[in-house]
């Protein structure tokens, strides 16, 4: 299955979402119109980073937010009935061209993958059904979405054992927007996300921008002025770290 991108900066026009019906082989187009967004593309098959994870239920200390902590180790664990949905929540409406959902053995037969911009109206990406049962679990990837979205929802109808559903890590990617009115509202905001080496921080003021670890440590602190800063980030080892400037708080995954 071929997972590289051909990532452009785009001049999307989009509202309207007209899908084609997606094959077993995890691959779908779509054809869109109507309503400009610009893009930045950040980096080839971008990681765009989740600022949320809701569930329709939870089993023990399986929260809906392990599937989306970039830790492979937790999982989202639901109740022990059909159907169950988990639904993931971007910064921002974005353009989302794959998503990748890695199951652990309890996963799902049957479910439907759905999108939305305003966590109201959805439409559905696509569908799978009779999926195999796989000891160990099992990575779903559906490729060539090419579609814009804040809300991704993965909607299970029938469970593949006797156990609820279980994800250990949703991962979306894309191209966050370059224009869009969050972006020019945040004070400051930064990217690639993930990244491994240096980060480019945009601020619209001078300010002091601060890098903390899970536990609330300071790592790293620097001054950046008006525009675009370059922070290097090469010493901090890889997992999930805030950026934090005049009291926003946001999340970077370092590769």
């Amino acid at each position: 299955m071929n997972y590289l991108y051909n990532c452009t900066l785009v001049l999307l026009l989009a509202t309207v979402f007209n899908f084609s019906e997606t094959k077993r082989v995890l691959h779908q187009t779509s054809q869109l119109d109507s309503q400009n967004y610009s893009y930045y593309l950040l980096d080839d098959c971008t990681t765009l980073i989740p600022v949320s994870a809701t569930a329709s239920s939870v089993m023990g200390a399986g929260v809906a937010d392990f599937a989306i902590d970039g830790n492979p180790g937790t999982r989202w664990e639901s109740e022990f009935e059909d159907p169950q949905d988990i639904t993931i929540e971007l910064a921002n409406v974005s353009l989302i061209n794959s998503i990748s959902i890695t199951w652990e053995t309890a996963g799902a037969a049957d479910y439907v993958v759905k999108g939305s911009v305003d966590g109201m109206a959805w439409v559905d990406i696509t569908s799978f059904n009779d999926l195999p049962y796989v000891a160990g679990g099992r990575e779903d990837v559906i490729e060539n979405i090419n579609a814009d979205y804040k809300y991704i929802q993965i909607y299970g109808t029938e469970r593949n054992t006797p156990y609820g559903y279980s994800i250990w890590e949703v991962t979306i990617c894309g191209a966050a927007p370059l224009n869009s009115d969050k972006f020019e509202q945040d004070s400051f905001n930064f990217f690639p996300n993930p990244t491994t080496g240096v980060l480019s921080v945009k601020s619209k003021q001078d300010s002091t921008v601060q890098v903390l670890d899970q536990t609330g440590k300071v790592i790293i602190e620097a001054e950046v002025t008006q525009g675009l800063n370059s922070l290097n980030i090469e010493s901090l080892n890889p997992g999930i770290y805030f950026v934090t400037m005049n009291t926003i708080t946001k999340k970077l995954v370092v590769k």
